[in-house]
């Protein structure tokens, strides 16, 4: 509703809803609403089954007709100027591949500074190489995709298990001299941590982005922020622990899932495979893990305490 009088009169702008196989009573809410404020730039689509939120990104993609594409989420809350926001940003930079908006709730929740300048980057090596914060590249809504230079979805569904299949699409898009541009002004007033998705599949998903056909130096630079954005070790021991308890897991799947994402993420980084393993040897076998607790320097390591 809050985007409806942002596109109202502007013939140069699409709506587009995607209804991914909502139960009928909401889809019954979204045809009655159309019925009475009769729009002529919004258009109405549903999946005939639920094809999960990476699907839906896509399908994003294809009901899209215009040069520029924007996929906002339902549980996004957006500025008011955000689309003459696009507007200015496209005419500025009408050849770039991808826009980057920033977001301060994504900033603080990722311990990073709210971007305050403008700047742009040739090619994926110096776009990582300059990338502020990974975690607004990974939300949706903070861009707008040029689709007449993205347009290989065959890579998006290659990489859909990775929840970041639009990501894999910009990154191949943009190769070694595609534009990218990235702006300290914000699309999204207020952003709501996602829920009903599961952050393991995330962690173990996500490494599979370093199979784009990178150079050795450039994927350096991915690891590194993958590794910075996806959970911490330590929260995905917790998260095991938890289902071990429930027993909705079993102890060997919770090793497997750890040793592959240690694979996956951290293939240089032991520390932190060992951090996890004291972790869940403190917190799941409780006579030993008593004793390493009192250790000083295993209390500073990891649980980021004083000594």
């Amino acid at each position: 509703m809050a985007l409806l009088p942002q596109v109202e009169g502007r013939s140069n702008i699409s709506l587009v809803i995607i209804d991914n196989a909502s139960e009928p009573e909401s889809m019954s809410c979204i045809v009655e609403w159309l019925e009475q404020i009769e729009p002529s730039n919004i258009r109405y689509e549903r999946n005939e089954c639920n094809v999960g939120m990476s699907g839906n990104f896509l399908k994003c993609f294809e009901a899209n007709h215009s040069p520029w594409l924007w996929i906002l989420s339902d549980d996004d809350f957006i500025s008011p100027n955000a689309v003459q926001l696009i507007e200015d940003h496209i005419e500025k930079y009408p050849e770039a591949t991808y826009i980057n908006f920033s977001c301060d709730s994504l900033a603080k929740e990722n311990n990073r500074p709210c971007r305050t300048m403008e700047w742009t980057a040739t090619g994926a090596y110096e776009l990582f190489e300059k990338l502020d914060t990974f975690a607004m590249m990974t939300f949706i809504s903070c861009g707008i995709f040029n689709a007449r230079k993205i347009n290989q979805l065959h890579v998006g569904y290659h990489y859909s298990r990775t929840y970041l299949n639009f990501l894999a699409l910009v990154i191949s898009a943009i190769g070694d001299d595609g534009i990218s541009v990235f702006s300290p002004e914000r699309l999204i007033a207020r952003h709501e941590p996602a829920v009903g998705w599961s952050r393991l599949d995330y962690a173990l998903a996500c490494g599979v982005l370093l199979d784009l056909p990178f150079d050795e130096s450039t994927r350096k630079l991915v690891r590194l922020h993958l590794c910075s954005t996806t959970l911490r070790f330590k929260t995905i021991a917790t998260i095991l622990i938890d289902q071990i308890r429930d027993r909705k897991v079993t102890k060997k799947f919770a090793a497997y899932m750890i040793a592959e994402i240690r694979h996956r993420l951290y293939p240089l980084h032991w520390d932190k495979y060992l951090a996890t393993a004291i972790y869940i040897v403190c917190f799941h076998y409780k006579s030993v893990g008593s004793i390493l607790r009192r250790t000083p320097i295993v209390k500073q390591w990891l649980f980021n305490e004083k000594k």
